[in-house]
């Protein structure tokens, strides 16, 4: 950033991604960030409202981000951040009449291609570079990173503790099921051999 501070992003796979990776890996890089950026295209769907309910649990800082913003008018963008900012605080409500989580629009950019119709009727194909938008997350993310430096490390590591007890309650779980079916077979080989012992000459 231009304040010098140095800025990583993990960029997760969506929670609908087709290709299938788990849930639990998004929750776990959310758990382990600083500050959680949750995009959509649009309103929030029941199964996005229940996967931003969920990592709004791990109480990090969040920012619900409006992506492809390009694609609206601005009258859209401004209803659609008005129904996410509903749905948000629904979650987390405003602190004194601050956003707990702000809705931003941004747009990645990238390019287009589009087809001009020259004045002899021929076409013409080209490629229109479509700049990033995002000046309103930089300045949000600054202003996160401003307001208490030493609190967004309390939060990861009391997240990341939070993940290494779910981890260890489900190897636990995990260990106690296996042990469980270890003393089943145990006992299941035992009753057949004194069965075949109760019934030997």
């Amino acid at each position: 950033s231009r304040a010098g501070d140095r800025l990583v992003f993990a960029d997760m796979p969506g929670l609908l991604d087709p290709e299938g990776t788990a849930v639990s890996e998004v929750r776990a890089e959310a758990a382990r960030a600083h500050i959680v950026l949750f995009m959509t295209d649009g309103d929030l769907t029941r199964y996005a409202y229940d996967e931003l309910r969920a990592l709004a649990a791990l109480n990090k800082p969040m920012i619900v981000l409006l992506n492809k913003s390009d694609h609206y008018a601005a009258p859209e963008i401004t209803l659609i951040k008005e129904r996410l900012a509903e749905r948000v605080r629904e979650i987390r409500p405003d602190q004194d009449g601050v956003e707990a989580i702000p809705v931003i629009a941004v747009s990645a950019g990238g390019g287009e291609e589009l087809v001009r119709i020259l004045p002899d009727g021929r076409e013409e194909v080209f490629f229109r570079v479509k700049p990033a938008r995002v000046e309103a997350l930089k300045i949000t993310l600054q202003r996160m990173v401003d307001e208490d430096p030493a609190l967004l490390e309390k939060l990861r590591d009391a997240a990341m503790f939070q993940l290494a007890a779910v981890k260890l309650d489900a190897a636990l779980a995990d260990s106690r099921r296996k042990r469980g079916e270890a003393l089943v077979t145990s006992y299941t080989r035992k009753a057949v051999l004194g069965g075949f012992a109760a019934i030997s000459p």
